[in-house]
């Protein structure tokens, strides 16, 4: 450890840590590689039913939510995800850094407009469970940011009053941070294997969770009692490319997690508000991915539900009201995508709205 204490309290303070961590994921951003810049037309919409009202959004510049439609500035980059949160929503670009790694630009905007550039950051970040935070970090540190005091503060995982973990003082960092209901989750790289640690942010204690030696950071449950995380199919080869694997279930108990191949999380904010259930889709190693959903026990991995809603999936998020789901697809025949709603419990899914151009699905989960 190489800082004073009472910097470290200082932290332990921003995050809420008080006699047990209160910083509880929201839902995660996951790092889906590198996004294609070449940028598109501006969107347009036009109404398939009249169940289009409601819908949560990013197209044509402007953020669609319900009834609110607030113009974003410039972009620096194709926009990956948009999140609602305290105050008005967190935005998140895709860019590059000079070297060619992906990197990711965030952006608070208001429900005034007024707009704020947090900052860049690398891997998957996370809301606070009261959405009024971010936590982040750049592949060689963290951050907690503040959306209403609009400023950033170094998260000290490294740096904390506990006692690291052997490979943690000699970091190779993996990019990405999660929230759980104890602290964080970051990954390590150690003989070429990854380690994927939780901090209790309180006394800012270390625990090695046994996980594959390839997987990414899980993304975390609302109330961070479930994860999951993917990692390289290990039957995949350049001859026989086959799409990657997804582990789960409850944090508290790591050694039961299910795991699956050919799968992975349809959305950067995958799981249920309740945590309950998990949302999966196809994995592929490139071109579009099918349509093909399914809602899974977080617990168990089980499919307790499949949907369909056509086409190529562009993107899918739980929606504001529970048992249901918004898809984003696309087809060969048209250059329009259609957001649809599907309910989870039948299956059925109705399309509500087609929208050309740039397009993101909104997450409040």
């Amino acid at each position: 450890m190489n800082r004073l204490a009472i910097a470290s309290l200082a932290v332990a303070a921003v995050l809420g840590a008080t006699g047990g961590v209160t910083l509880a994921v929201a839902n995660t951003g996951a790092d889906t590689g590198d996004e294609d810049a070449s940028g598109r037309d501006a969107a347009t919409t036009s109404a398939v039913s009249d169940d289009g009202a409601g819908l949560f959004y990013y197209a044509d510049g402007a953020i669609h939510d319900g009834d609110q439609d607030v113009a974003v500035p410039a972009t620096v980059g194709d926009v990956l995800a948009l999140q609602r949160v305290q105050g008005g929503w967190l935005l998140v670009e895709a860019t590059e850094y000079t070297s060619g790694d992906p990197t990711r630009v965030g952006t608070y905007i208001t429900e005034d407009g007024d707009d704020w550039r947090i900052g860049e950051w690398r891997g998957a970040w996370d809301l606070t469970v009261e959405r009024d935070r971010v936590v982040y970090g750049n592949g060689v540190s963290w951050k907690v940011a503040d959306f209403a005091e609009r400023k950033a503060t170094p998260l000290d995982i490294i740096d904390g009053l506990g006692e690291e973990l052997d490979f943690m003082t000699r970091p190779e960092i993996v990019s990405g941070i999660a929230v759980t209901a104890r602290g964080v989750l970051t990954g390590w790289e150690e003989r070429g294997e990854n380690r994927i640690v939780q901090t209790e942010t309180d006394h800012w204690t270390h625990e090695l969770l046994a996980l594959p030696p390839t997987i990414d950071v899980p993304l975390t449950s609302a109330d961070g009692t479930f994860a999951v995380g993917t990692y390289p199919n290990p039957d995949s080869t350049p001859t026989t490319p086959v799409g990657g694997c997804l582990t789960g279930g409850r944090l508290d108990d790591v050694e039961g997690w299910w795991s699956e191949c050919g799968i992975g999380p349809a959305s950067s904010d995958p799981f249920s508000r309740d945590g309950e259930q998990v949302l999966t889709g196809v994995s592929v190693n490139d071109g579009p991915s099918p349509s093909d959903l399914a809602v899974r026990d977080s617990a168990t991995g089980e499919v307790q539900h499949e949907l369909d809603p056509g086409g190529y999936l562009e993107g899918v998020e739980w929606a504001d009201e529970d048992g249901v789901v918004v898809a984003l697809t696309g087809g060969d025949d048209t250059t329009a995508l259609t957001i649809s709603r599907c309910v989870v419990r039948t299956g059925k899914c109705v399309a509500a709205t087609r929208v050309e151009g740039d397009v993101v699905l909104g997450s409040t989960t």
